[in-house]
């Protein structure tokens, strides 16, 4: 099986299966997946890992890059988002606290909400999904290189 084939297989693997695994995890509500029971983002995340499968099993590698930087582009703005709001719910948490005697049970709640290792995974099916839209395969030429070859 050629490289690249491997590579964009693993890759849409990859991204499927990070889709179900833990992202976020905050106090009460515990660990968050992106798909949520068909409710989260992730549902888009998986039909892109199907069409780029798809793409993979067709040998269309000149077109897998389209759902390979899109889901690369939109796990980064959920990654952010993610971050962003861990970070708001520190501060409120550390505002509402204010000293009082449940201000360590405050401190403890917001050192919970954390990101978890599923975006390893999903970063990982979206570099290799890339990688197998990058490699050239031995004896493999340039899209411009066959283009000047045929016309000498």
């Amino acid at each position: 099986m050629p490289r690249k084939k491997m590579l964009g297989i693993a890759g849409s693997a990859l991204m499927a299966l990070g889709v179900f695994t833990p992202i976020v995890t905050l106090p009460l509500v515990g660990s968050q997946n992106y798909f949520q029971n068909g409710k989260g983002d992730g549902v888009i995340l998986l039909v892109l890992a199907a069409i780029s499968l798809a793409l993979v099993l067709k040998d269309k590698y000149k077109w897998l890059w389209y759902p390979a930087l899109g889901s690369l582009a939109f796990m980064l703005y959920g990654f952010i988002s993610a971050l962003n709001m861990i970070s708001d719910f520190r501060d409120e948490m550390a505002q509402d606290a204010g000293g009082g005697a449940l201000s360590g049970l405050a401190q403890a709640a917001a050192q919970a909400a954390q990101v978890q290792w599923g975006w390893v995974i999903l970063f990982a099916g979206a570099g290799l999904l890339i990688a197998a839209a990058a490699v050239k395969e031995e004896g493999e030429t340039a899209p411009s290189q066959a283009k000047g070859d045929a016309e000498s």
